[in-house]
């Protein structure tokens, strides 16, 4: 009996101390490179009901990807832009130009961005009230930072 609890306890060790060293076998890396250029593209479909209403909005946007030379060894500097697709409407999103440091592993920093979507108003913005034309300005600076997590989306 004792030398079946001996060996019960020594195989329940070893099959638990080999499971960490299993699961971590295994390192993915990103192969990006200076001079590499290439594009993805992002589809959607949602649904909805309300009231017996549905509703059906589809859209699809690709964005245009370039790979630089990075700060330091094992990173790469991405910039990225939106070449079609996104909301309708008068925002021209290609306006916005992104750019992030990105890891060999996927981390991703120093997300930047520039650029406008805010439509020309024309008359319109000259009717405005300071605070009005304050209020529509920051409404449209959200636009491009909701935007850069999703247009550098890569997993770690």
């Amino acid at each position: 009996m004792k030398n079946i609890t001996s060996v019960t306890l020594i195989i329940v060790f070893i099959l638990t101390a080999t499971v960490p060293v299993l699961a971590g076998g295994c390192i993915l890396t990103y192969k990006l490179a200076p001079g590499q250029k290439w594009t993805c593209s992002f589809a959607s479909k949602n649904e909805s009901n309300v009231m017996g209403q549905k509703n059906v909005s589809q859209s699809k946007m690709v964005y245009e990807y370039t790979v630089s030379k990075g700060p330091k060894t094992g990173w790469v500097t991405m910039t990225a832009q939106i070449i079609s697709g996104g909301p309708g409407g008068q925002m021209d999103l290609s306006t916005l130009h992104f750019s992030a440091d990105i890891h060999t592993s996927g981390e991703i920093r120093n997300i930047h961005y520039t650029g406008n979507v805010m439509p020309d108003m024309g008359a319109n913005m000259d009717q405005m009230t300071p605070e009005m034309k304050k209020m529509m300005q920051d409404s449209y600076r959200m636009i491009p930072e909701a935007y850069k997590n999703g247009v550098f989306w890569f997993p770690e």
